[in-house]
């Protein structure tokens, strides 16, 4: 199972503006990426673009750290990832995003 990572988060700090730049150019499934919110031990958040309406979102990817996917095989992280999305999508309240939907892109899971 491959994992998405941009290439220029894995460069160094002097090209991160110019890999920045580029990641604007890349698109998850439907959603164009503008840029990193976020990241932890099992995935990352990114700004994305949801297309015809224009509309910002973020969006959740699994991209567990190197770690994380040593010590627990690709399905248990994939199993767990997918908890959590069932999990979000049940809560209400205004401090808590809604999830939309739940899909994949390339074999990559998001919400």
């Amino acid at each position: 199972m491959k994992f998405y990572q941009p290439d220029f988060l894995k460069s160094t700090p002097g090209n991160f503006v110019k890999g920045f730049l580029e990641i604007c150019k890349v698109r998850i499934g439907k959603y164009k990426v503008c840029g990193l919110l976020g990241k932890g031990g099992m995935s990352r958040v990114y700004k994305v673009e949801v297309p015809v309406i224009e509309k910002i979102a973020a969006l959740k990817m699994l991209s567990p750290a190197p770690i994380l996917a040593e010590l627990m095989d690709a399905g248990r992280v994939e199993k767990l990832f997918t908890s959590e999305a069932r999990i979000m999508a049940g809560l209400r309240h205004p401090n808590i995003v809604d999830v939309w939907e739940f899909d994949e892109s390339d074999g990559k899971l998001f919400y």
